[in-house]
């Protein structure tokens, strides 16, 4: 082997090992200057502010509780993708992010859930989620402008395990249709009933209307079309039926019968039935 490659390979063999002494001191250094960020007074936790997007659950104080920071902990080495998932396992939390603010504050920022309806069980009332999970009991004096969803025959700790079962998604699948109809207006309640399907009551029109298990895109539009002429006369209206192909049964009204309070648990109604059997 000539002397030329011989120098050539003691020239790269002296370039390697420069290379490779050089990161190991990189390394080396890295690694001091995290300890010393780690164990740094400077970047200590002291603040940990929230920001929600309105008031009520869950509080700030039950923010700082699930996020599992406290002061006094390094901000560096805070995992923050961790604690956003920590925090969005809550059912009040739709969605979390967490901001390090240096040299000592976290940022956290909530979307909280918001309630589709009030969901009657047992005789308490229960905030419910647009998925059917039962988020908590509602306190006195916390809003009730949702829609009441009635008939759940269920023990509280059964409809938060069956929060997904048919029943409740189908009087959420027939709420969706009712407040994507406009013309309803608000809806008021939506009652269970295991033997005939759900009914549901609005703001304006107070007789109950029986919308059955399915199709309910259709029978809404088809009532929709006929409720202004309905609402002249609901009075004289005992309840309408949508479950029949291709038409609306109207039930009136005995004469001298009391009006039904609107919003009030209805009685399957007594009358005329239809020769035609109800589709689903």
């Amino acid at each position: 082997m000539g002397e030329d490659a011989m120098s050539r390979r003691r020239r790269t063999f002296y370039r390697c090992s420069l290379w490779g002494g050089g990161m190991i001191a990189s390394v080396a250094v890295f690694g001091l200057l995290s300890c010393a960020v780690a164990r740094s007074p400077l970047f200590v936790v002291k603040r940990i502010s929230i920001e929600r997007e309105s008031s009520g659950r869950p509080s700030p104080e039950a923010i700082r509780a699930v996020s599992g920071i406290r002061p006094g902990m390094n901000l560096i080495l805070l995992d923050a993708d961790r604690i956003c998932r920590r925090l969005e396992a809550h059912p009040w939390i739709e969605h979390a992010s967490v901001v390090k603010r240096l040299p000592d504050e976290v940022l956290i920022q909530v979307r909280q859930t918001r309630p589709a309806a009030v969901a009657e069980i047992r005789g308490r009332l229960y905030y419910m989620d647009g998925r059917g999970r039962i988020l908590d009991e509602i306190r006195p004096g916390e809003p009730l402008d949702f829609p009441m969803i009635t008939g759940l025959q269920q023990d509280v700790k059964d409809v938060r395990r069956w929060g997904k079962g048919r029943a409740v998604q189908q009087a959420l699948s027939l709420l969706h249709v009712l407040e994507a109809t406009p013309a309803l207006g608000s809806v008021s309640e939506i009652h269970i009933d295991r033997a005939e399907g759900l009914r549901f009551v609005l703001e304006g029109f107070s007789s109950p209307v029986r919308a059955g298990w399915s199709g309910f895109e259709r029978k809404i539009i088809r009532f929709s079309k006929v409720l202004p002429a309905l609402a002249l006369q609901s009075n004289a209206i005992e309840s309408v039926d949508l479950r029949f192909s291709d038409q609306i049964v109207v039930r009136q009204r005995d004469e001298g019968k009391p009006r039904v309070p609107r919003g009030t648990r209805i009685a399957t109604p007594a009358g005329s039935v239809p020769t035609s059997h109800p589709t689903t």
